[in-house]
């Protein structure tokens, strides 16, 4: 993802994802703008949630009276799938230059 030379896709694939959210600040907000910017969004390189974000997230909606409880973040965040995914995806030989673009974002940004 994080290679100049996929943004004609990643923006085509952005406007046709936003079309069909049910949320209406979403169909207006976009994220793939330029592609001066590709290497350095903020996305992590596993597809996957980092925990300590969720958990952080659900504090303040707990603390905000947005949900009635705090939830542990163990009971929401179901990530085997993502995370053996990434391992066999990043594991394809064919896929090695990509993934060291990535990780050098990774190392640059540190995420």
């Amino acid at each position: 993802m994080r290679d100049v030379g996929h943004f004609e896709y990643l923006r085509d694939l952005e406007a046709q994802l936003r079309k069909t959210t049910h949320n209406d600040d979403e169909r207006r907000l976009f994220i793939v703008t330029g592609p001066d910017r590709v290497d350095s969004w903020a996305l992590p390189i596993d597809g996957g949630v980092a925990s300590e974000t969720l958990e952080r997230l659900l504090q303040e909606a707990a603390s905000r009276g947005k949900i009635k409880r705090r939830i542990p973040v163990n009971e929401v965040l179901r990530d085997d799938a993502v995370r053996a995914a990434y391992k066999e995806v990043s594991s394809r030989p064919q896929l090695q230059p990509a993934l060291q673009k990535a990780m050098a974002a990774v190392e640059k940004y540190g995420f």
